[in-house]
């Protein structure tokens, strides 16, 4: 099996008021967004890909399906239930998640 076709539910919160916060909300539908989850208490960046989601406001919380990018990463610590993240653009902490 590929890392590539599984996806996982999560809730999520882009950061509103930090200093690298976003402007506005990404679009998690369609694929187009890819940013990389770093598990808390870890520094290893997984890249995913957003295929579902609700746009709401910045700060605010959401569900949305996530899809494993690239094969032969471990990726093994986003499917265990209430893991929490970070939401990464390069080196820029956006948001924050947890597994469901």
């Amino acid at each position: 099996m590929t890392n590539s076709k599984i996806q996982v539910l999560v809730e999520v919160e882009f950061f509103k008021e930090k200093q690298m916060a976003r402007k506005t909300f990404p679009n998690l539908e369609n694929r187009i967004y890819q940013p990389h989850f770093v598990v808390k208490g870890t520094k290893e960046y997984l890249g995913v890909c957003f295929v579902a989601g609700n746009i709401v406001e910045l700060g605010e919380k959401t569900t949305a399906i996530i899809e494993m990018i690239y094969d032969n990463v471990d990726y093994s610590l986003l499917f265990k239930a209430d893991t929490e993240f970070y939401i990464t653009e390069g080196a820029n902490i956006v948001g924050q998640g947890k597994v469901i």
